[in-house]
């Protein structure tokens, strides 16, 4: 199917035809759409720009720490965790789309912005669930197969300090990874 899925606003469109790549105006209509839509519940911090390090810090203060007094955001969509959840993997299923492509074409200019795309997606689906493990496993794994170990690792061991009890698929990962 992949070849066939197009971001749509918050799902995939499924195109009767393969597409060879996603224009970049698809790219940038679905920028566009997760800024308008996650900047005012987690505040307009989140974009391309923003370092790994910055999203696992924003989950650890604001989510797992309740620290509020630097969030921009919606406090009643932070405490609404199966919305947090669904947003998410919406996200997630957009970004897999987008790791796909990364994998299957060759290196070229659309190539390169589909990982962008697919990391910025993966960040937003980790910034709204830290705690839900197919967000965690599918993003440290997608890092992993970009050469991004440490970041992957980063990602699990953020993961893991929310579990309650811990998933035992994110300790062999990361016991893999280390």
């Amino acid at each position: 199917m992949y070849p066939h899925l197009v971001p749509h606003g918050p799902i995939l469109r499924i195109e009767r035809r393969p597409l060879a790549e996603l224009p970049d105006e698809v790219l940038r209509q679905d920028h566009e759409y997760w800024q308008r839509l996650l900047g005012p519940r987690i505040g307009p911090w989140l974009d391309h720009s923003t370092p790994l390090d910055d999203v696992v810090a924003f989950t650890q203060r604001v989510l797992r720490d309740h620290d509020l007094r630097r969030f921009h955001g919606d406090q009643a969509f932070l405490a609404d965790r199966p919305a947090r959840q669904a947003f998410a993997k919406l996200r997630l299923a957009i970004a897999g789309v987008y790791a796909w492509r990364a994998q299957q074409t060759e290196p070229n200019a659309n190539h390169d912005a589909i990982r962008t795309a697919a990391d910025l997606a993966f960040r937003q689906a980790f910034a709204l669930a830290p705690d839900l493990p197919e967000v965690i496993i599918r993003y440290a794994t997608w890092l992993e197969t970009e050469g991004r170990r440490a970041d992957a690792v980063r990602v699990l061991e953020s993961g893991i300090s929310f579990a309650e009890p811990v998933d035992p698929e994110l300790v062999e990962l990361l016991k893999r990874l280390q």
